[in-house]
């Protein structure tokens, strides 16, 4: 039974809701088209999100940033309505002992000769397109980008709505970059390719490339037309596939008004759009009527690089409920990080990684190292015991060891975003250097050459996320301490990019650590 907010299960407004609430709603029914609703952790971000939708009436879709986090929602909603809709590799066939993307429906050798009875619109037993229907006539939805945009852009489309809710907000920028990066054998490209090339030239080339590989669609589709059912034509159709992808991305790069950046490695070019955001409208926003971008981070800086300017939207910054006393940002002054530090310097690090941890007897904390390089040298230099970390192929693994021990330190440079430490899981964070982005790829160092607070920003939008890993509901505590000193210069000239609430939990710089 829905409660006094409209929700199955949610009886009452937490602190400060309903006057967010009132907000979204003022807008909804105001002129502009865009929102952009930064609200912290704890402050019910999906509560909000669904309230807003279900009040409204027509058809809403909400947009996650994982599938783990749409069976999240599910959870929490779908007794409100909330129907929920992910790619074909998530639903088993039920012909044959496979997942829908491989079904014999999906057959390229005798897709043209099967037809498959629980596909029939008449039936509509198959899992994937019973799924697919029940999700176009809802009016509540819940997606994950990449299948929201894959439907939206290459299918046959995901319908009106009324509302799009686009969750995870400062993510969206890098999956609209992940979404439209190409990455194309060089033996099917033109000659010679537009490497350290002007962006004129780049995009001239692009409109040859794609009639190039255009021609070679059309000679293919010919050659199936001519072909029978079997393997052989199961391998022109799986090539056609391939060439129809490469034609649409080479689309994207002759529309581009702003450049890409282009690099070619294992025989293979990738092109990367370096301000993706000029696709935006294109990709995701479409003709909806009104859409709101929400994050714990979000700022209006945020918007912008998602192609929404300042006078496009209005902007709601919630401030927490939590006590910021209860997560303390310190910088403890130590030394100052570059790829140029001196070991001699860089083990002054180590030295107070070990004062931190043996200040911490009996809890657990997490090491943010920024990278691997950097957290194999605090497991050689540091005198603790207490240490955990995982590879690139373990973290989910050894996370859940991590949770199992009674006073475990787990050194990461990965786990900034994604995942939640409440209560005693984490009371204590380490941030070893302020995590600026790898500037060794050409699109990073080209945006930061167009922007250069871009990667100040990024920065900043990683340095928040790390501090608030250990801080997940209103009684939690979690100290976090900032070992870089170009902290005092970082914090000065970019907080402007850290919401307010963010603010009010930086303590300042201490030449040792509080007692």
């Amino acid at each position: 039974m829905s409660g006094p907010i409209g929700l199955d299960g949610f009886n009452s407004w937490y602190e400060g809701q309903e006057e967010i609430f009132s907000k979204l709603i003022e807008w909804y029914y105001g002129p502009k088209r865009f929102c952009g609703a930064s609200i912290p952790t704890g402050s019910g971000k999906s509560v909000l999100a669904m309230a807003l939708a279900k009040s409204l009436g027509g058809r809403s879709v909400i947009l996650t940033a994982t599938k783990g986090l749409q069976e999240q929602m599910m959870s929490d909603f779908s007794m409100s309505g909330l129907v929920n809709i992910k790619g074909m590799a998530n639903y088993e066939c039920m012909v044959e002992e496979v997942m829908v993307d491989k079904g014999p429906c999906h057959d390229l050798s005798t897709i043209e000769r099967y037809v498959c009875d629980h596909r029939n619109a008449g039936l509509n037993q198959c899992h994937y397109y019973k799924a697919k229907d029940t999700a176009m006539k809802s009016n509540l939805v819940t997606t994950n980008y990449a299948y929201y945009m894959a439907m939206a852009n290459l299918a046959d489309g995901f319908g009106k709505s009324d509302l799009l809710i686009m969750d995870e907000g400062h993510q969206v920028f890098q999956t609209f970059e992940s979404y439209l990066t190409t990455n194309i054998p060089v033996s099917e490209l033109p000659k010679p390719l537009p490497i350290n090339k002007p962006w004129s030239y780049v995009r001239d080339w692009a409109v040859e490339a794609r009639h190039m590989v255009g021609g070679r669609v059309d000679n293919l589709v010919f050659q199936i037309n001519s072909s029978r059912p079997g393997v052989q034509k199961r391998i022109l159709n799986a090539g056609l596939e391939r060439l129809r992808r490469y034609y649409a991305d080479l689309g994207y790069m002759e529309e581009s008004k702003w450049a890409w950046s282009v690099e070619v490695a294992d025989s293979r070019l990738r092109a990367t759009p370096l301000w993706p955001q000029e696709h935006a409208y294109r990709l995701v926003y479409k003709d909806t009527p009104k859409v709101m971008i929400m994050s714990a981070v979000l700022t209006k800086k945020t918007m912008n690089l998602l192609g929404v300017e300042d006078d496009q939207m209005e902007f709601i910054e919630a401030g927490s409920t939590y006590d910021p006393l209860n997560t303390r940002i310190r910088h403890i002054y130590t030394t100052r990080l570059t790829h140029k530090t001196p070991p001699e310097e860089t083990l002054k690090i180590a030295r107070r990684v070990d004062e931190i941890v043996a200040a911490h007897p009996n809890q657990k904390g997490i090491v943010f190292t920024v990278s691997y390089k950097r957290r194999d040298f605090l497991l050689r230099h540091c005198d603790t015991s207490r240490f955990m970390t995982h590879e690139s192929d373990t973290v989910t693994s050894q996370v859940e060891k991590f949770r199992d021990t009674a006073d475990g330190v787990l050194l990461s440079p990965v786990i900034t975003t994604g995942w939640d430490f409440p209560g005693s899981d984490c009371e204590f964070i380490v941030i070893v250097k302020i995590p600026f982005i790898d500037t060794r790829s050409a699109v990073v160092r080209e945006r930061g050459k167009d922007d250069n607070e871009w990667m100040p920003f990024q920065a900043m939008q990683t340095l928040i996320q790390s501090a608030g890993r250990g801080t997940r509901s209103k009684g939690d505590t979690c100290d976090v301490y900032v070992l870089d000193d170009n902290w005092g210069w970082f914090w000065k000239r970019y907080k402007k990019f850290a919401p307010d609430w963010f603010a009010e939990r930086v303590r300042g710089s201490f030449a040792k650590l509080p007692a």
